[in-house]
C-alpha cells in the first residue's frame, strides 16, 4: 500500500486508486502562480494564468483527480 497525491495515483497505469485518506489523515496542497517580473512574455504567462483558473481547467483537473 503506498500514499500518494489522487492525481498521480488515478493516471499512472497499473495502479488502483482506492479513494482519499480519511479526513484526519488528508492533507491538500496549494499552488500558486504569480509572473516574474522581467517576463518577456508577459501575455502568453498572463493567459496560462488565466486558463488554470478556467472552469476548462477546473474540469480537467477534476477529470484527473484534482479538486
Amino acid at each position: 500500500m503506498v500514499a500518494g497525491t489522487i492525481p498521480l495515483i488515478a493516471t499512472t497505469p497499473g495502479i488502483k486508486l482506492l479513494g482519499p485518506l480519511p479526513g484526519d489523515l488528508q492533507s491538500t496542497l496549494t499552488y500558486t502562480a504569480v509572473l516574474m517580473a522581467n517576463t518577456s512574455q508577459r501575455d502568453t504567462a498572463e493567459g496560462f494564468i488565466k486558463f488554470l483558473v478556467s472552469p476548462e481547467a477546473k474540469e480537467i483537473f477534476a477529470a484527473n483527480g484534482a479538486k
